[in-house]
């Protein structure tokens, strides 16, 4: 697993890549913003890991957040409520 495999995306990859209306982008870059930032520092973690193990948990932190990142992108376009929100943060 070579760092040259792992690279930052920045936010218009993912536009790009998901198809996203120019009428939506602002909406979706809301959405995604953070975990695009998150994803990134993921990756420059990784590329300055030492040990395998390291970066093979990093390797999967990254491709969750690709993951993760994608569906926001597809709930938003398709109008659908967030379901990672907090259920009970309201119960205090």
């Amino acid at each position: 697993m070579a760092t040259t495999e792992i690279k930052q995306k920045p936010l218009t990859h993912y536009l790009q890549e998901e198809e996203v209306p120019k009428e939506l982008q602002e909406k979706v870059l809301f959405v995604v913003s953070q975990l695009v930032y998150e994803r990134n520092q993921e990756v420059i973690n990784y590329q300055k890991a030492a040990g395998e193990t390291k970066k093979k948990e990093l390797y999967a932190s990254i491709s969750e957040y690709d993951t993760i990142i994608r569906q926001k992108i597809k709930n938003t376009l398709e109008n659908k409520e967030d379901e990672t929100q907090c259920t009970d943060c309201f119960n205090y």
